[in-house]
C-alpha cells in the first residue's frame, strides 16, 4: 500500500525535516536530456524514514527507506511518497522528464515483500510506470542509467536485473504512459552483495548515450549502446573501481 502527501506549503515541508545524514538519503541523481550539464534547478529528490521491515541487506545493511520526498519551489509540484509494507531498497532517487512537461519524474527501485524489486517512475500523481516485480522476495535490480539510448526522441532507461545472479541489462522506453521493454543485454553487472553503490553509470560520447558496466564476472569494463537498431557491447579493458572512474570521464 502506497500514502501520497501533497506538500501544500513549502514551509510546512521544510520545517520538520531530519539533517542529511542516517534519516536522509543523497540529493537525486539528475539525467539531463541529452547530457547537458545541468537540469531541474530548483527541483530535488531523497528518501527518508528509515526501515529495517525488509531485512535484504543487498546494499551493506538491513536498513531501507519507507518514504520518497520530491522539493521544488513550487508546492503543487512538491510532495511526499509513504510506503506501508513496501520500502525503496535504492541508494538515491534519480530526476529526469519522461513527458517533456518540464517537470522533472522520480526513478526508484522498490521491493516487495514477497515480490522482490521493481523499477517504478513516480510523478505528482503517485506512481506512473513501472516494471515487473522480479517476482521472487530479496531478488534486486540495480539502475544504470536513463536516456534516450536508441535516438527515437523517447526517454529510455535502464537497469541490471538481479546484477549477482541473472545478470542482464533490461532496457525500457517509456511509451503512452507505460514502459515496454525493448532490449536485453546479457552477461553484465554493476554492483556486488553489500557494496553501498551502485558501479559504473552513463557517459556521452560524440552525443551518444553508453552505459559503462563490467563483464558478468568483473574482469572487463564494458561499454553498451545503440547502433542502426541495435545494442552492442564493447569491451573497454581490465576492471578495476580506477578503471570504470576513467571509462566514465572519457571516451
Amino acid at each position: 500500500m502506497i500514502l501520497r502527501t501533497t506538500v501544500i506549503a513549502m514551509a510546512a515541508l521544510l520545517g520538520g525535516l531530519p539533517a542529511f545524514g542516517q534519516d536522509h538519503s543523497l540529493p537525486a541523481e539528475k539525467y539531463c536530456q541529452g547530457g547537458t550539464a545541468e537540469c531541474f534547478a530548483g527541483t530535488n529528490a531523497s528518501y527518508l524514514d528509515p526501515t529495517s521491515r525488509y531485512p535484504h541487506g543487498v546494499l551493506g545493511d538491513d536498513m531501507e527507506w519507507g518514504s520518497l520526498l520530491v522539493q521544488t519551489g513550487e508546492a503543487e509540484n512538491s510532495y511526499k511518497i509513504e510506503l506501508r509494507s513496501e520500502i525503496f531498497e535504492d541508494t538515491v532517487p534519480r530526476l529526469a522528464d519522461f513527458d517533456g512537461d518540464g517537470v522533472p519524474e522520480v526513478v526508484v527501485v522498490q521491493s516487495h515483500p514477497q515480490k522482490g524489486a521493481q523499477l517504478a517512475i513516480y510523478g505528482t500523481d503517485g506512481k506512473r510506470a513501472a516494471t515487473p516485480y522480479i517476482g521472487t522476495r530479496f531478488r534486486w535490480l540495480a539502475p544504470a542509467g536513463i536516456a534516450d539510448f536508441d535516438g527515437d526522441g523517447t526517454l529510455d532507461v535502464a537497469y541490471v536485473d538481479r546484477p549477482h545472479l541473472y545478470k542482464a541489462l533490461r532496457i525500457w522506453s517509456y511509451r503512452a504512459g507505460a514502459l515496454e521493454e525493448i532490449a536485453v543485454v546479457p552477461d553484465v553487472t554493476n554492483h556486488r552483495i553489500g557494496e553501498t553503490e551502485i558501479d559504473g553509470g552513463l557517459r556521452y560520447c560524440d552525443g551518444r548515450p553508453e552505459m559503462i558496466l563490467s563483464d558478468a564476472s568483473r574482469t572487463t569494463v564494458v561499454s553498451v549502446y545503440s547502433e542502426a537498431g541495435r545494442f552492442k557491447k564493447d569491451t573497454l579493458g581490465p576492471y578495476s573501481s580506477e578503471a570504470i572512474e576513467s571509462a566514465l570521464s572519457r571516451c
